[in-house]
Formats: C-alpha cells, sequence, structure tokens
C-alpha cells in the first residue's frame, strides 16, 4: 500500500483524449473540463461522462467546425489516458478504446458549445447484435463457459479474469446476449474454496479498467484491502499506519424487517418435487452457515431478535432430473437420475448472499485514487459517537468494506474519488 494519499484533494491529468478517424471524418484531440469515470458491481461495462467546451476555433471553416461538433462525435471510437499524482493510470487505447455513446445538453451561443458525451466499452454495443446471440450447448464450470462466450461471441481481447467454481451446469444459450446469460451463471455458481458446498454460493460479472470480472462475492472478501484510511477531525498529517483520510462519509440506513427476514436473514425453506423419482423433499437453510470469517467484511453477523430466527422465505422449486446433461444419448440415459441444477446447493445460498452484502451501505469521498477498482477492499476506521474529549475508533462501524461503485471525478477544483461500500456484518476484524 502506498503512504502518502493526501488528505485533501488529489491531482491528475488528462493526458489523452482523442476522437479516432472514422469513416472519412479526421481525428480530434478534445481537452474536457470536467470528467467522471465510473465502474460498479452490477454494470457489464466501464462508464465515462465528459463536461466539453467547444469555443469552434478549427484551421478549417467555422461551417466545417459546427458539423464536426455536433454530428460527427456520434458512436465514434475515443482513445483516453488518465493519470493521477501517484502514477496510477487509467488507459482505454487501441482494442480496449471506449466508444461515444450518447452525446446530450448541448447548449450553444454564437462562438462556443457546451456538450457532455457519455462513453462505453465497444462490447457493450456488440452484446445486443444478433450475431453476438449465444446459440450454443456448454457443459462444465461456470467460469469456463463464461470465459468461452465472451471470447466466441463478443470477440473481446481483454483479460478475462474468472473465480473457479465448484458446479458444473448445462445449459443451451437459446439465442440470449452474452452479458445476460454471464449475469445468469453469477447466480448459479459455487466458489471453489473450502465448505462451500451447500453453504456458500453467488457470483459478480462486471467490468473494470483491468477487464471483465467473474468474481465469488466470498473470495472478494477474502482479499487483501487495497487501502486503509481514517475519518478524523485533525487538520494536518495522516496518522501514522494510514494510507489516507475520508474526506466525507455517510451511512444508508435502511432497516426494513420485513424485507430482511424475508430475504437476507434468519432461515429459508426450499421444497422441491423431482419428477423423476415423483417425490417431493422439504429442506431447511440456516443463514449462519455462509458466515465464515475469512469470506466476510465483518466479525459477527445482524441479528434482528431471536424470535425472528425463524422460517422466513420459502421457494418452491422444480428440480431438472435428467435435463440438459452432457455426453451421448447413451452416456446421458446412464445418468439420467442425475440433477443438472441442485436448488439445495445453490438457490437459496445465492439469494441470501446477495441480499445480506447490502446489509450496511456507506458512501466516502477521498483524495484521487486511479488504482482503486470496483471489487476491491478498502478498511475503513471510524471514530465512536461519545460525549469523551478523546476518541476511540469505533468497533462496530470500522473495519472492512467492499467497494460495490467507484466514480473518479477531475475537475477544475481537484481529484476525487467517490466511493459506495457494502458489506453484511458488523465488527471490526485486525489489520
Amino acid at each position: 500500500m502506498t503512504a502518502n494519499i493526501s488528505a485533501q484533494g488529489g491531482e491528475a491529468q488528462i493526458n489523452l483524449f482523442e476522437i479516432l478517424a472514422e469513416n472519412g471524418k479526421e481525428s480530434l484531440t478534445i481537452t474536457p473540463f470536467e470528467l467522471n469515470y465510473y465502474e460498479s458491481l452490477l454494470d457489464h461495462t466501464v462508464r465515462l461522462s465528459l463536461q466539453v467546451a467547444d469555443t469552434g476555433y478549427r484551421t478549417k471553416t467555422s461551417e466545417n467546425a459546427v458539423a464536426v461538433r455536433s454530428k460527427d462525435l456520434d458512436g465514434r471510437h475515443v482513445n483516453l489516458k488518465i493519470t493521477d499524482a501517484y502514477q496510477n493510470e487509467l488507459k482505454f487505447l487501441d482494442e480496449n478504446k471506449l466508444r461515444i455513446s450518447t452525446k446530450k445538453g448541448i447548449q450553444e451561443s454564437v462562438n462556443k458549445m457546451f456538450f457532455t458525451l457519455h462513453l462505453t466499452s465497444s462490447e457493450y454495443h456488440d452484446n445486443p447484435k444478433l450475431r453476438c446471440a449465444v446459440t450454443k450447448n456448454y457443459d462444465g464450470h461456470p467460469d469456463e463457459s463464461v470465459k468461452r462466450i465472451l471470447k466466441e461471441y463478443i470477440q473481446t481481447k481483454k483479460n478475462i479474469d474468472a473465480d473457479p467454481t465448484l458446479n458444473t451446469l448445462s445449459f443451451t444459450g437459446k439465442s440470449q446476449s452474452p452479458f445476460y446469460l454471464c449475469t445468469w451463471l453469477a447466480s448459479r455458481s459455487v466458489p471453489n474454496i473450502q465448505n462451500a458446498n451447500q453453504n456458500l454460493a453467488g457470483y459478480f460479472f462486471y467490468e473494470t479498467a483491468d477487464g471483465y470480472k467473474f468474481k465469488s462475492i466470498d473470495k472478494l472478501f477474502a482479499q487483501t484491502p487495497k487501502r486503509k484510511i481514517i475519518m478524523n477531525q485533525v487538520i494536518g498529517e495522516i496518522p501514522p499506519g494510514y494510507d489516507g483520510k475520508i474526506l466525507e462519509h455517510s451511512f444508508v440506513e435502511t432497516f426494513d424487517l420485513n424485507h430482511l427476514m424475508r430475504y437476507a436473514s434468519g432461515q429459508s425453506q426450499i421444497r422441491t418435487f423431482d419428477p423423476f423419482s415423483q417425490t417431493y423433499v422439504q429442506k431447511d437453510f440456516n443463514y449462519q452457515n455462509q458466515y465464515k470469517q475469512n469470506n466476510i467484511g465483518g466479525t459477527t453477523p445482524i441479528e434482528y431478535g431471536k424470535d425472528q430466527n425463524e422460517v422466513v422465505s420459502r421457494y418452491f422449486a422444480h428440480l431438472d432430473t435428467g435435463v440438459k446433461l452432457p455426453g451421448t444419448v447413451e452416456e446421458q440415459l446412464k445418468q439420467s437420475n442425475k440433477v443438472n441444477y441442485n436448488p439445495y446447493d445453490i438457490l437459496r445460498q445465492a439469494k441470501m448472499r446477495y441480499n445480506s452484502l447490502y446489509n450496511i451501505k456507506l458512501s466516502i469521498v477521498i483524495a484521487g485514487d486511479l488504482s482503486l477498482r470496483a471489487g476491491d477492499l478498502m478498511y475503513c476506521d471510524f471514530p465512536e459517537v461519545s460525549g469523551e474529549k478523546l476518541k476511540v475508533v469505533s468497533s462496530e462501524k470500522s473495519g472492512l468494506y467492499m467497494i460495490h461503485d467507484v466514480c473518479h471525478r477531475i475537475t477544475k477544483n481537484g481529484f476525487f474519488s467517490g466511493i459506495n461500500l457494502v458489506r453484511e456484518s458488523i465488527g471490526r476484524k485486525p489489520f
């Protein structure tokens, strides 16, 4: 970890913003006066929004200049490079280039034009095309299927970072879009870690500046924190042992007992019917089976009252016994009593893991840091709320949090990173 991140707004430089020459249109170099870069665990693409002021100055005639500004930007590719004060870089060049998705808010005067450009990855615009519709059959581990889909249909050359899965799954594309299927597989994947079977499930599929990610929630929480930061009111140097300060923060307190009991806490019950054996089965699952100390943000699950830890949600599932088995017809007949997708092992675990992840939500602003990505961990310390002059670190609010969304914002006033963090439990783990 670095040890010299300023407690004030950081600095960043837009080294390159080049709209590439396409379809007989000339390349353009633009200097935005404001840039926002976004990543999220729930987004299939990185996103940029840029505020641009164009004075119309060109070596060509003013008529051509207006045509370049208003029409020739739409849908074109962009090379972008940004560097912060700590030499962290965001690079979207060549095969990793971005595409102008929308142009909004055009305000024009006699000698000046203001507008906003929104950019996304090129693959994001390829995803809905008919030529990318997934039609093949896939067998084996979901992480390998994700890699094949992205390479065969989206034909991406970006890095694909996929956590190995414990389970296998056979399915047919059914002409669905690649990103839809990758997200569908994320909710049907069990991480290949100890004691995961029948206890843990749930992945995220998303894009960062480093490429595509297919990551287990539990493995994300097992990472080493990227930064250790503190919230205090002392002006000056950063306290020893910390990388930076939290400039602003707010906890999102949203307590809804009915929602929590139904989706995120207590026990769940699943009921299934097996058409092969004509049997009905009912099984319970305790949410505490998912709380492994190495795979959660805090130390203690959130309790909502002992009387609430009963059966709180029910699912009725139809087992797909004998459906979509791999191999030849003869091989399929030999294992016709096999279940392709077992809801006992995956369905409840994934649903509860996704919902419990949002038990605690925190928004912070720090000095800009381009090295931070969606899915990274941060260690945040907060003072205990009390009337004492000597503040101590809160043992409940402080600790590990996962970056759910991050926005790197460059303006004339400086460079800041706005971050939304989440975790499912309370308590401060040692660091």
